[in-house]
């Protein structure tokens, strides 16, 4: 079966954990950058990254890189 929005939002809470290295003062993407993806997602894609998260999963990670890589970056921006 496919995941629920919350389901996602949960992965994607896990996948910044991770990310970080399990250090919350190292998130580079706050709570609200997680909802924003998930909505820039759906306008872009639809339901179908519920379905097949993949693609989504590696995008978010790619977002994460470019923050890291660039710390002056606005998430804003890159995911507007």
């Amino acid at each position: 079966s496919s995941l629920t929005p919350e389901d996602f939002l949960i992965l994607l809470h896990k996948l910044r954990h991770v990310y970080a290295a399990g250090d919350p003062s190292k998130y580079l993407l706050p709570d609200d950058g997680l909802v924003a993806f998930m909505e820039h997602c759906h306008k872009r894609i639809g339901e179908a990254y519920f379905r097949t998260p993949r693609t989504t999963i590696t995008s978010f990670i790619n977002l994460l890189a470019v923050l890291d890589q660039n710390p002056g970056a606005d998430w804003r921006a890159l995911i507007g």
